[in-house]
Formats: structure tokens, sequence, C-alpha cells
């Protein structure tokens, strides 16, 4: 792409980006000990040459855009803006606009859950579709929070599964066996609260009129 600069590699991490680009800059603050496999991130359009590379054995392409004219992803249905994006755990918390409407094995997610990043088969590769725009004028990338991010996103094809959604059985496990409270405690508790209310307001209306008397001057004081 225009302005780029030469390709980074390194270890097994290339990176081609603009210059100065704020996720290129995390990225290289990430340990590639974190991969095995070959990792190409792309940060403009891919190429014929990318979708060549990434069918190779082992390797990922990551295209992860630095702006909405670098993909051709369908666009959400509305546009918006959210609060934090997780991988596998590895959460960033910051604001994050929301253009496009990923498909795929969801890598990452949304707070509300909605695919972030996504993985595709290709060949004895993959690749990535990343929907995370990242503000360069911010320092969101050199926190340690985002390079755990990016582990996750440059970690092998397939490596530790998919982030889906709870199966219906796990839902099941979340919710416990044992039965709720019996609805009469509630009651009784809710009756016995609202006997003594008359009461208590009884006692502090006393108390209020002692510290009246107490304060008003007798007549030898005045």
């Amino acid at each position: 792409m225009a302005g780029a600069t030469p390709p980074n590699t390194t270890g097994t991490l290339e990176v081609r980006a603009a210059p100065n680009d704020a996720v290129a800059a995390g990225l290289t603050l990430v340990p590639m000990s974190v991969s095995s496999s070959p990792v190409r991130v792309v940060r403009g359009r891919t190429t014929a040459d990318d979708s060549v590379w990434a069918r190779a054995r082992g390797h990922v392409l990551v295209h992860w855009p630095a702006s909405d004219s670098s993909a051709d992803w369908a666009l959400r249905p509305t546009l918006d803006a959210i609060g934090g994006v997780t991988a596998r755990g590895a959460t960033v918390v910051a604001r994050f606009p929301r253009l496009w409407s990923l498909q795929g094995a969801a890598v990452a997610r949304w707070a509300d859950g909605e695919a972030a990043a996504v993985e595709h088969a290709a060949g004895d590769g993959c690749i990535r579709d990343v929907a995370v725009l990242v503000d360069d004028a911010g320092d969101v990338t050199l926190r340690t929070p985002f390079r755990r991010f990016a582990a996750e996103l440059l970690a092998p094809c397939g490596a530790k599964g998919s982030v889906l959604p709870l199966t219906e059985a796990s839902v099941a496990d979340l919710a416990g066996t044992g039965g709720l409270a019996p609805a009469r405690l509630l009651v009784d508790a809710e009756t016995a609260s609202s006997r003594l209310t008359p009461w208590l307001l009884a006692i502090a209306a006393l108390l209020l009129i002692a510290e009246l008397a107490a304060r008003r001057p007798t007549k030898g004081a005045q």
C-alpha cells in the first residue's frame, strides 16, 4: 500500500503497515513464543499473494484493517461504539467503533457477545479477519492487556479452540442443581420487617421530641 513501510519481521511475525501504525507498534511488544507458526499481519488491503501465502501449512494471515477503506466486509446494520473486546479472557477495555459484521468461527468477541474477529480455513493455513479499529492517538496498544489480546490473535490456526457462545449444557451447569429459596421465607421476612416499621417510626418521633425539649432554654437562662 502507498506509504507503507517495508515488512517488519520479528521471529515468525511479519507486519505490513503504514509508518507510526499503533497496532504495528503494539505487536512488536508481543513475545513470539506465543506462536510457533509464521504469522503475517496486514493492516491494509490483502493481495492475491497474501491469499496464496495463507494456504501454506501452519501459516496465519491476520487481516487487521487500519481504517474502513482497508476492507470490503459487510457493514453492521447499525454503526456504533463499544467499550471492550476479549479473546479467551484477554480483555481490552477502551472505546472501539464497530463498523463491520463478520461471519466465521469467532476468535474474539465484543463485550455484548458479537464477533470482533473470526477465522477461516485456507488450504493448510488460515485467515483471521479482525474488525477492531484502534485510535492511533492513544496508548492502548502499548499496554499489557493489548499484548495479551493480540497474542491470542497471533496464535496458530485453531489453537485453543474458538470463542463460542455457551452451550445449553454449560448454561445448565452455571444454573446449579439446588432449588430456589422458598417463597414463604421471603414473604415472612418482608412481613416481619413491615410490622417493625411503625414501632421504629414511633421511637424516632419520641427521640426527636425529647431532643427538642432538651434544647429549649429555661426561663432562668434567659
